[in-house]
């Protein structure tokens, strides 16, 4: 999931759930299905944007145009400092 988006996704169901109770008169039962209606677009739409985002990270290392951004951007985190280095993912996760 996107960063923030459990927050936000929290306070706008509890928005949702509050207008679909108020819609039905109370009736929590009656609420529900409605409820789900409303809200379930925009969680499948969380989630396949998620699922993107995984798939982006779990294939990283063949992004080749990435490779020397992520070198210049992690260089100060790896031991010695800012010598040269080639960007090596699983050399990075032991290092840090």
């Amino acid at each position: 999931m996107l960063i923030g988006s459990g927050t936000r996704l929290a306070l706008e169901d509890v928005q949702a759930l509050v207008n679909a109770i108020a819609a039905t008169g109370g009736d929590i039962r009656a609420a529900s299905p409605l409820y789900e209606e409303r809200r379930k677009p925009i969680v499948e739409k969380l989630l396949s944007a998620a699922a993107r985002s995984a798939g982006w990270y779990e294939h990283f290392e063949e992004n080749s145009f990435h490779r020397g951004v992520c070198a210049r951007i992690y260089r100060p985190l790896w031991p010695g400092g800012s010598r040269p280095i080639g960007f090596n993912l699983s050399e990075f996760r032991q290092a840090v």
